[in-house]
């Protein structure tokens, strides 16, 4: 499992890595999201989401994702966002397919299955 702190670590090592922690101010800050910022390969594709387990099943992991997809529909280049999910128990893929992701057959890491959603999908303006 990775923490917020590791994501810094590695976003100090990785000049492509965005970080933004999710604050909503009715909770204050309920999560960290970490993108991959760049065209280059895999391109942008969504590296962290962590989202705090007492804030969990509310929409708010749902909506950092619209609002990163917002984010890298501006970046140069972007047709797609890309996701890793791992498999198993606990595992985001339905999360993921419920906002419009899509697995792609590619595998990274051995258990992680990639998926993608266009950035022209309805779904980002969705609630």
């Amino acid at each position: 499992m990775s923490s917020a702190a590791i994501s810094l670590a590695e976003a100090g090592v990785y000049p492509q890595a965005w970080c933004r922690a999710i604050e909503v101010p009715s909770a204050g800050l309920v999560g960290f999201v970490m993108l991959h910022d760049t065209t280059e390969e895999p391109g942008y594709m969504l590296w962290r989401l962590l989202i705090d387990r007492r804030f969990q099943e509310r929409g708010y992991g749902g909506a950092a994702v619209r609002s990163v997809a917002e984010y890298v529909r501006g970046r140069p280049g972007a047709v797609h966002l890309k996701v890793g999910a791992r498999r198993g128990t606990g595992s985001p893929h339905a999360f993921y397919e419920s906002l419009g992701f899509s697995p792609t057959g590619e595998v990274i890491d051995g258990d992680e299955d990639v998926l993608v959603v266009d950035l022209d999908d309805l779904w980002l303006g969705g609630g």
